[in-house]
């Protein structure tokens, strides 16, 4: 984790120790706010085990995604269209899982 500062004469530093916060684990992060208004922040953090393979979201576009989107479906189909309803040659997959940290496979 690593804080940044917005506005002017605003700076941001971590004041702990920075150690990282492994997989499954929990921690506390500090940050130092410097400026008009100094103070520090405390956050506690959770992270994920890494090995949750949910999807959260998935993106279409040039494609029309049959059944719609649910976490529970592990199967889908996709439709090449266009913006007009005519066959298109492209499109584009994205795939939001609910831990950032995996890896993803599509096939």
């Amino acid at each position: 984790v690593d804080p940044v500062a917005s506005g002017d004469g605003c700076r941001a530093r971590r004041s702990d120790n920075a150690r990282a916060i492994p997989a499954g684990g929990s921690g506390r992060v500090s940050v130092s706010l410097s400026g008009q208004n100094p103070h520090d922040i405390f956050v506690a953090l959770r992270r994920r085990s890494g090995n949750d393979g949910t999807l959260e979201a998935i993106f279409l576009t040039g494609a029309k995604l049959s059944p719609a989107f649910n976490a529970a479906t592990r199967q889908y189909h996709a439709r090449l269209v266009s913006s007009t309803g005519s066959q298109s040659d492209e499109l584009v997959l994205a795939l939001r899982p609910v831990d950032m940290g995996q890896g993803l496979q599509v096939s």
